[in-house]
């Protein structure tokens, strides 16, 4: 197949009765504007990462979630509004009730990794991914 015939994969999300959103998996080009305006919000994520030592059991991957819905809810609607191709909707998305954002970033978190080795491989992309922001987030004369 030829990258011109790709078309990412798509799941509908019921958002209520009566509407309903497409997501996507998030690429590099997302992760990147995730980073760069939401880099604050990932510190507690960071630490709770390391904390975890990159091995994260069913509970503990819960948790994180929950950390990621409670500590940064605007990294999380962003997310979303990223997902769904709709950049400039993050307030809409922010709105959404809790279940339903749980279940878009359960959603889009399986359209991201899950074609890449499943829990294991996806929390050592992770691993690498959070340590880069960790080491953006440090002043520069750390880095050197």
């Amino acid at each position: 197949m030829a990258l011109a015939d790709f078309t990412p994969d798509k799941v509908t999300v019921p958002l209520g009765k009566t509407a309903s959103v497409d997501v996507r998996g998030l690429g590099i080009q997302d992760f990147s504007q995730l980073m760069h305006v939401h880099l604050d919000d990932l510190g507690g994520l960071i630490e709770l990462y390391e904390k975890s030592g990159g091995n994260f059991t069913e509970a503990g991957l819960l948790q994180f979630v929950l950390r990621l819905v409670t500590d940064a809810p605007g990294l999380v609607a962003h997310a979303i509004a990223l997902a769904a191709d709709e950049p400039t909707l993050v307030d809409k998305a922010s709105s959404l009730p809790i279940p339903v954002q749980l279940k878009l970033v359960q959603t889009i978190g399986a359209l991201t990794f899950e074609d890449f080795g499943g829990a294991k491989k996806t929390m050592a992309m992770f691993e690498n991914l959070l340590a880069s922001a960790a080491m953006m987030s440090r002043p520069a004369a750390a880095n050197a």
